[in-house]
């Protein structure tokens, strides 16, 4: 099974009331920030947003990138 770490409990989530396009934007290092579409909604729905650290069992995963 999974484990219970912040990409569960810390997650953030959102109700969309309506259209519009979800975006992810994360600055790396002071650059320019990397600005990734990640849904564009046509009416209501749900975003969630979660993460895994470098420390999770996702490294293996990570590190092939």
């Amino acid at each position: 099974g999974r484990h219970a770490f912040g990409d569960q409990y810390r997650a953030t989530d959102t109700i969309i009331k309506g259209p519009g396009k979800l975006k992810m934007v994360f600055p790396e290092d002071g650059d320019k920030p990397v600005e990734l579409d990640v849904y564009n909604f046509k009416g209501p729905g749900i975003a969630l947003a979660m993460y895994n650290v470098d420390e999770s069992p996702f490294d293996l995963l990570l590190n092939r990138r």
